[in-house]
């Protein structure tokens, strides 16, 4: 399907378990104590005053938060913002607030994705952002016309074809804009999230926010530090996006890495079905990825083409090196003509559920990340979709000709500094292949007061997935404010 490799990635929250590792990591400062905190504005007052009524959702607790629609206008339209918490199984100290990614995809589910191991003396706390899920939720097409999408050739090779994908893309933004809510398209960016994620601080009765992102969490976390450097008191972002506003080229080349390393691997191990060495093992698999644009697998009334088929090695890749078995096994039945289990891990990945239904987040990630982004069109356009087509991935993380289409402008791109909040925990993984290592040194560098973990390892996102120095490490910092010495990996 078209219109999801627009989609910046996010935390694996049903992926699988990286194994517990060796580590080299040493300890460093501490976060220094923060500044007076300045009054919020007074035109929100009645927004910051209010207090979350919690009540039991099964075995949770459940409550709604009232943000303004349009923070211009603090007076008009409102939004009822879902949060849940997960109360702290040992005497509470404080409460994390947590974000997945996505964009587009529900937190509330905070309690059950997040680990808390280490961490039972704080309360979890998930929402889900304007647009997503149950606040104010985003709907686009019905989910008999995304089916009807997937046969619209993703990597068009002729004029005809990238009309049609063109014509699909204009189809899903018009649906958008005619289903969704009045006024709410232009409102659903991570930039108003940010400020929401300060009013949610406050009903919280936290005087600082503790702040855990993964994936495209980190965005919405490093503009929170930005706008309220003040109000940080720890921040921790886990595998971050590109902060420079010019994420499609890259986030190809890092999933192409990751191939190339999942190639080695099989190439050094007995009966690799595609050759002894990365190079020959790598060729094999993007010859027969490309050959499915013109010969698709059947598999029931649907077809594995080549769209599909990335999208499901992209998802296995998500898992590192503990998926990469299961990944060759997927790519071999898929070759001798059981392309099940393949087409599924790409369904995982693009939202589609084994019922043929879709998952919201497909239009609310669309309608966030086209806000979010600086939007290209024209020659610029076409000049990343010739840039991309290099990668074997180009057109699944590529020209993003879906935001050419929005109803609505782009937000204006703030690069965030964050000069005011005390030094923040950025994670980052050598093998990510969905946000690749260099976005997590750019971060540390773009951010006055970042300090950078290297995770030597493969897989997207690094805390809870079963390496006990990065854990360690993000445990320490949340519970003392202890950082990792700098230049400090774990392995």
């Amino acid at each position: 399907m078209a219109l999801s490799r627009t989609r910046p990635a996010r935390a694996d929250v049903r992926g699988w378990l990286a194994l517990a590792l060796a580590s080299v990591l040493v300890l460093g400062g501490c976060t220094p104590p923060p500044a007076a905190l300045p009054a919020p504005d007074a035109a929100l007052a009645r927004f910051y005053a209010q207090q979350l009524a919690w009540s039991n959702c099964g075995g949770r607790d459940c409550a709604v938060l009232t943000v303004p629609l349009d923070y211009a206008h603090p007076d008009g339209q409102t939004l009822t913002l879902s949060v849940l918490r997960r109360r702290a199984s040992e005497t509470r100290v404080g409460t994390i607030v947590v974000n997945p990614g996505g964009p587009g995809v529900s937190a509330t589910v905070a309690g059950d994705w997040f680990d808390t191991t280490g961490l039972d003396a704080y309360d979890i706390v998930g929402w889900d952002p304007r647009g997503t899920d149950a606040s104010a939720p985003v709907r686009c097409l019905s989910d008999e016309a995304m089916r009807r999408g997937e046969t619209v050739d993703a990597s068009p090779d002729t004029p005809d074809e990238r009309a049609a994908l063109l014509a699909f893309e204009q189809e899903f933004a018009d649906a958008c804009a005619a289903r969704t809510p009045p006024g709410l398209l232009a409102h659903v960016s991570t930039q108003e999230s940010a400020r929401d994620l300060d009013i949610l601080r406050a009903a919280l009765g936290e005087e600082r926010l503790t702040y855990y992102g993964a994936s495209y969490g980190t965005l919405l976390g490093a503009w929170y530090a930005e706008f309220f450097g003040g109000r940080v008191a720890r921040m921790v972002l886990d595998a971050p996006v590109d902060l420079t506003g010019r994420s499609e080229i890259s986030q190809s080349a890092a999933l192409d890495a990751a191939l190339r390393r999942f190639s080695s691997w099989c190439g050094g191990e007995a009966g690799c079905p595609w050759g002894n060495s990365e190079a020959t093992v790598y060729d094999a698999l993007a010859s027969w990825l490309r050959g499915l644009d013109a010969a698709p697998v059947p598999v029931g009334d649907r077809r594995l083409n080549q769209d599909s088929a990335a999208h499901g090695v992209a998802r296995f890749l998500y898992g590192g090196r503990p998926a990469w078995p299961e990944l060759r096994s997927a790519i071999r039945s898929a070759q001798a003509g059981d392309a099940a289990a393949l087409l599924a891990a790409g369904d995982q990945l693009q939202g589609r559920r084994p019922d043929g239904t879709f998952e919201g987040w497909v239009g609310a990630g669309t309608a966030i990340y086209c806000l979010d982004q600086p939007r290209q069109t024209g020659t610029a356009l076409d000049a990343t979709a010739v840039e991309a087509s290099g990668s074997l991935f180009g057109y699944l993380m590529g020209p993003n000709t879906g935001c050419a289409a929005w109803p609505v402008p782009a937000q204006r791109w703030v690069t965030p500094r964050a000069a005011d909040a005390p030094a923040i925990l950025i994670v980052g993984t050598v093998g990510d292949p969905a946000t690749p290592y260099d976005w997590a040194r750019t971060t540390a560098a773009t951010l006055a007061h970042g300090v950078l973990l290297t995770v030597d390892g493969d897989g997207h996102t690094a805390y809870g997935r079963g390496n006990a120095c990065v854990d360690a490490a993000v445990r320490t910092y949340v519970r003392e404010g202890t950082l990792p010495a700098p230049g400090a990996s774990c392995r």
